[in-house]
């Protein structure tokens, strides 16, 4: 549940960065006079928000893998104690002496 709201947070600020890239855009295409340091902060941009993407899609993929490796042994486990209870009743000698007694 963290993972999604972290995700959801990203999802929100993808708007203020592509502004900010379309803004810096402009401003290049204007000729402004601080155009190569622009460039230089919207590349350092792009590359840390795919970064941070990559990082977070990484995550929860390890996340996922972690959920359904703590199903698996869960499984494993019910099914283990399970095996043990009917090991026990059919290892039971106790036939009954009458069709009403035996189980």
């Amino acid at each position: 549940q963290k993972h999604e709201i972290f995700e959801n947070e990203l999802n929100a600020n993808h708007d203020r960065v592509e502004y900010l890239e379309d803004i810096g855009a402009k401003m290049i295409e204007n000729q402004h006079y601080a155009s190569d340091d622009i460039k230089s902060i919207l590349d350092k941009i792009a590359e840390s928000w795919s970064s941070l993407l990559g990082t977070c899609q990484q995550k929860k993929q390890k996340l996922e893998e972690a959920y359904n490796e703590m199903l698996y042994n869960r499984g494993v486990t019910d099914l283990e104690n399970w095996l043990a209870e009917i090991e026990v009743e059919l290892s039971n000698e106790d036939y009954g002496t009458d069709l009403a007694t035996v189980k």
